[in-house]
């Protein structure tokens, strides 16, 4: 009998499917990494936006309704999604992990994700067994002191400490969950002191990363539009402000932006002082309802170059929240030494500007200094839904550098699991 050779793609998406992974950035609960049924599956951020977009009324997710009812609801608002990528990878994590042939839900996919949901195993082999994934790192904080958290290891988001302007989001490491109305609220929770000086601030700021970034917590995450820029305030206006403060006056929006400055500012020199990794999410742009249209800077990477220059033995993890950025950050990381590349943010979980971003990656960008995958998923299952879109996309962008004589095949598994496995390893001390 005669079969047909595989083709370069298909050997390519093997040679991935053997490859370890680290998922440097992911939301998954440690405490139940498994989603707990059909409607938790459908509450991914991907798919509610796709259902609002297509025109599904938000009180269609009142949680107060069944969870029954509420998928009952939004079926026919998934089949105007069928042509997306969203869709294909909802579709895989139906077939692969609950043999479930039908791109819509149906009464047996509610009865098989429930029956999945009693292993309490089911989440954790998911990822090991199915995904490959040897660690990952979590935002998720509900679970940190968990004696046996796997192979789990924790991040904290600390955005609202580097933007101001945007909306507090809260953490389970530092808050419990209310919203703050004013920065110097927020500094005041997540440094635990009111500072009275900026010497005091400082100390104070210094000694709470000390705690915070230990053990099981590896990192520090935020997120800025492209309109942010670091910028250093001198120690006297920040006395000032203080004092302002102290008095019970409310900090006008120039007071702010600079106690908000002078913070950021000195995040980034413990970082340089304690040789840590920050990742930050570049370009997220909040304009309305958690929307916003990203737009081009053309000073933006000069300024950018000479902050991190200023800080050099802290390492930046850069992921982008705009295409438009994807060329700047790959140059970033292709000529200084402690700037990485990571990723694709949600915009851009596409076949096709993965296989742009990757291919421009490889050829700027040493493969010690970019990671080709993180999940940013809320569950095992789409953790592994994500995964197969990246994977889908790398087998195809690789194929056509060696069709084209750009990479050479042979090197090829040294490439992949410096990419996906050795290099967000080594950035983030997961060893």
């Amino acid at each position: 009998m005669f079969t047909s050779m595989p083709t370069l793609a298909e050997r390519l998406s093997r040679l991935i499917d053997e490859t370890p992974i680290i998922d440097p950035l992911s939301q998954v609960r440690v405490n139940r990494p498994h989603a707990a049924d059909l409607l938790s599956l459908l509450s991914c951020d991907w798919v509610q936006t796709g259902l609002l977009a297509v025109g599904m009324p938000q009180d269609f997710l009142d949680p107060d309704l069944p969870p029954d009812e509420i998928v009952s609801r939004l079926v026919p608002y998934l089949a105007r999604l069928k042509n997306t990528s969203v869709s294909w990878c909802l579709s895989r994590i139906f077939r692969d992990l609950f043999d479930h042939f039908d791109p819509l839900p149906t009464r047996s996919l509610f009865d098989a994700v429930d029956l999945a949901a009693l292993d309490p195993n089911r989440g954790w082999d998911i990822l090991r067994d199915r995904c490959q994934i040897q660690t990952f790192v979590t935002n998720d904080g509900k679970g940190s002191n968990i004696e046996d958290p796997r192979f789990a290891r924790f991040a904290v988001d600390l955005s609202c400490i580097f933007c101001p302007g945007d909306p507090v989001k809260s953490t389970s490491f530092l808050s419990n969950g209310t919203p703050q109305k004013q920065y110097v609220d927020v500094l005041e929770w997540t440094v635990e002191n009111r500072s009275g000086t900026a010497s005091e601030l400082k100390r104070d700021l210094f000694d709470r990363l000390d705690r915070l970034v230990a053990g099981r917590i590896r990192l520090m995450n935020t997120s800025i539009p492209i309109d942010h820029r670091f910028s250093q305030v001198d120690d006297s206006r920040i006395d000032r402000i203080l004092l302002v403060s102290r008095s019970g006056r409310a900090l006008d929006s120039s007071e702010t932006d600079d106690l908000a400055a002078f913070v950021t500012w000195n995040v980034l020199a413990w970082h340089h002082e304690n040789r840590k990794a920050i990742r930050i999410a570049l370009g997220s742009e909040p304009l309305f309802e958690g929307r916003g249209v990203p737009h081009r800077q053309e000073t933006w990477m000069n300024e950018m170059a000479s902050v991190f220059e200023r800080f050099p033995n802290a390492r930046f993890d850069l992921t982008i929240a705009s295409n438009l950025l994807a060329h700047e950050v790959a140059l970033l990381a292709g000529r200084l030494p402690n700037v990485y590349a990571s990723g694709y943010g949600s915009p851009h979980f596409l076949p096709i500007l993965i296989e742009q971003i990757l291919t421009s990656r490889i050829q700027i960008v040493p493969m010690t200094k970019f990671s080709a995958f993180f999940s940013n998923a809320q569950s095992a299952e789409w953790t592994y839904g994500t995964l197969k879109i990246v994977k889908k996309s790398m087998a195809t962008a690789l194929a056509r550098q060696v069709e084209e004589r750009l990479l050479d095949e042979d090197d090829l598994p040294v490439l992949l699991k410096q990419i996906l496995h050795d290099t967000p390893r080594d950035l983030y001390d997961l060893s």
